[in-house]
């Protein structure tokens, strides 16, 4: 008892001076940030990594969407000389682009390898191509369009095969030349009328409708929606 008695105050005697040596940095360190700036630097350095790293996510994202227009106006462009020939070649016509079996699958055909290439590269979740030569706001009834619209579910790997895509709009021979599965809401063409034409079509084809009248081209057609969207008879959103 006695030797325990002894060793406490030493333990003390070392212990309590190495606790008054901290509380009195501590004291100086807290008094030298106001007096110094140093409260006011730290905070200035603060904002300046954020806002560093804010412009860095920004100049990404512009880079990104730059890109993915630009494979948009690539893919606009290709689409356009492919109609363009078969009107000159006298394939087709306008008033058959979108009512003529005969005329408009081989177009869809002639349009997918780009619309595959754009899907692979640019890793989105889906892209379509509709054939139309009506005045939708002038419509009435239910319009039904000959389209090709696929789907990624994994936009973010790579399947040998385009195993990965569906087919959620096309007509059967397209499916069977294209050797791609067909979803369970499959359709053979796109209706306008429905909710999802209405509102998210509908606008698109609006979008890329005003924007050849005013020559701005493709970089000013992309239509962003807030909200997911699914298709008519599906389930799943893209």
């Amino acid at each position: 008892m006695q030797q325990r008695a002894k060793r406490r105050p030493l333990f003390w005697a070392i212990l309590m001076p190495q606790f008054f040596v901290l509380a009195l940095m501590t004291l100086v360190l807290t008094l030298s940030f106001p007096i110094g700036g140093m409260g006011e630097q730290i905070t200035r350095n603060y904002r300046n990594v954020v806002a560093l790293q804010t412009a860095n996510q920004v100049d990404y994202l512009e880079n990104y969407m730059a890109d993915n227009w630009t494979q948009l106006s690539i893919l606009s462009q290709s689409a356009t000389q492919i109609l363009q020939a078969e009107l000159d070649e006298g394939h087709t016509t306008i008033a058959q682009l979108d009512t003529d079996r005969s005329c408009y699958e081989p177009l869809l055909l002639s349009i997918s390898d780009k619309l595959l290439s754009t899907v692979a590269s640019n890793h989105v979740s889906g892209a379509f191509v509709i054939l139309n030569t009506d005045d939708l706001d002038a419509a009435e009834g239910r319009l039904e369009k000959p389209c090709l619209y696929l789907r990624d579910f994994d936009p973010g790997a790579i399947y040998p095969s385009n195993e990965d895509l569906m087919i959620f709009r096309s007509t059967d021979r397209v499916c069977r030349s294209l050797n791609l599965s067909k979803a369970e809401s499959y359709q053979q063409s796109f209706g306008f009328d429905d909710p999802v034409g209405q509102a998210f079509f509908y606008e698109t084809f609006q979008r890329a409708y005003l924007t050849s009248l005013t020559g701005s081209g493709t970089s000013a057609a992309p239509y962003w929606t807030s909200q997911p969207y699914s298709l008519e008879g599906d389930d799943s959103t893209a």
